[in-house]
């Protein structure tokens, strides 16, 4: 395993990604609360926040997500980091890339397509933006498998990757959330030091 240099992060929780046994306990809750209390889409002022570091642990969806989102909330001044401890974003969204006879071929190893519920405003910013992008396009319900995992509704959209694999969506996210990635790392430990989180 590549070694850790030690990091201090001036956010007053850390953020966790499901997998992550930190996703339950009160730092997750802190955070969640102190996002969930600034208007969307709208930054802290500086007046009422300090310059503030997060630390995302893992790439996967929901990472890339939270990444997104703590940049719309608190805005550009935050610097958002990102240790994921496989050699790439994608967590269960993972693809394969090989060459074969000088083309290059590619296999989705977790999820194939993307779903998400339109009705949501978040989710719909996330899907709107992925299909701008060229990234994903829609694919329509009906010619999917009628999987118990697989939502489905009238405000639901199922999106596929469209020249790359599904996780360049992943890719897209943390991207547009200026999120410095960091893979093959891992969090050794976790811990609050006068009121900052040391990993």
């Amino acid at each position: 395993a590549r070694a850790l240099q030690p990091c201090t992060y001036h956010a007053p929780t850390p953020w966790a990604s499901p997998g992550s046994p930190l996703r339950r306990g009160p730092a997750l809750r802190a955070l969640r609360s102190k996002l969930q209390g600034q208007r969307p889409g709208r930054a802290a002022s500086s007046s009422t926040m300090a310059p503030q570091k997060v630390l995302i642990i893992g790439a996967g969806a929901t990472g890339a997500c939270a990444a997104l989102r703590v940049r719309r909330t608190m805005g550009r001044d935050v610097s958002i980091e990102v240790w994921e401890k496989a050699r790439g974003p994608g967590g269960r969204m993972s693809t394969n890339r090989q060459e074969l006879n000088g083309t290059t071929v590619r296999a989705d190893m977790g999820a194939q397509y993307l779903s998400l519920d339109g009705a949501d405003p978040d989710c719909a910013e996330v899907a709107d933006l992925l299909v701008k992008e060229g990234v994903c396009a829609d694919v329509p319900g009906a010619v999917l498998s009628a999987t118990p995992e697989r939502p489905s509704g009238k405000t639901w959209r199922h999106l596929a990757g469209q020249n790359g694999g599904v996780n360049d969506a992943l890719k897209l996210l943390l991207e547009q959330a200026g999120a410095e990635a960091h893979y093959e790392k891992r969090v050794a430990s976790l811990d609050e030091q006068q009121g900052r989180w040391r990993a």
